[in-house]
């Protein structure tokens, strides 16, 4: 198999050609620096903002009582603080000019990091 790619002096090299989803023991979710820069510049860069929307979703998913209040307010605690975490990884890897993984076990995001890339 061959592959072409254009380039030109902004290119970061060396040009890896792996695709951005694998999977293993988790899924794993790679962005590139050009990704992990996407997502904290312009709209995107708005998500730790909208981290209070997820926590908001999450609490109105748990309902019944006592237990559900208890319940929806850890979910939603826990969803502000993980976004919020998520966006400071990708805001110190943009500046650091790094890479960034996601993993995922089913649809459930369970971890992240920079790294070297």
């Amino acid at each position: 198999m061959t592959q072409i790619v254009d380039f030109d002096a902004s290119t970061a090299f060396p040009v890896v050609a792996d695709p951005s989803v694998s999977f293993g023991w988790k899924i794993y979710l790679k962005y590139n620096k050009a990704e992990v820069k996407a997502q904290v510049s312009g709209w995107r860069g708005t998500a730790s903002d909208k981290a209070k929307y997820a926590s908001v979703f999450c609490a109105a998913l748990v309902a019944g009582g006592a237990i559900g209040a208890v319940a929806a307010a850890t979910c939603a605690a826990y969803a502000y603080d993980s976004m919020s975490s998520l966006m400071t990884t990708f805001k110190s890897a943009a500046s650091a000019k790094k890479c960034m993984e996601l993993q995922f076990v089913g649809p459930v995001l369970v971890g992240w990091k920079a790294y070297s890339c």
